[in-house]
């Protein structure tokens, strides 16, 4: 997950993450859902974007707050047992995960 930079189309901005992130880019790459993680004065939204198709980049090139991320490949019913065990907690990512969860079992 990460931020859009001012001027910056959230697509470009999901790719770069993505890249960042993880050092791969997308072939594909689908906008699935916009959704808002607070209600209230505050004005960030959330873009959920469905990344396919991934080709290796050179390497994943995290920003400062990044450091010491490693990428894991977990298969998706694995994911979902974690959040039933309580092992995923973030709300963002929760809300990502129930959002997607139909469009993500469908193409296994």
């Amino acid at each position: 997950m990460g931020g859009v930079e001012k001027g910056e189309a959230t697509r470009a901005a999901a790719q770069r993450e993505l890249m960042q992130e993880s050092g791969y880019k997308a072939r594909n790459l689908k906008k699935h859902e916009t959704f808002w993680p607070l209600s209230g004065p505050l004005y960030e939204r959330c873009s959920i974007y469905l990344a396919s198709n991934l080709i290796p980049t050179t390497t994943a090139k995290p920003d400062e707050t990044e450091v010491g991320i490693h990428t894991v490949w977990i298969p998706v019913d694995k994911v979902y047992r974690m959040v039933d065990a309580g092992k995923i907690t973030d709300g963002q990512t929760l809300a990502t995960l129930a959002l997607v969860r139909n469009r993500i079992i469908s193409q296994k």
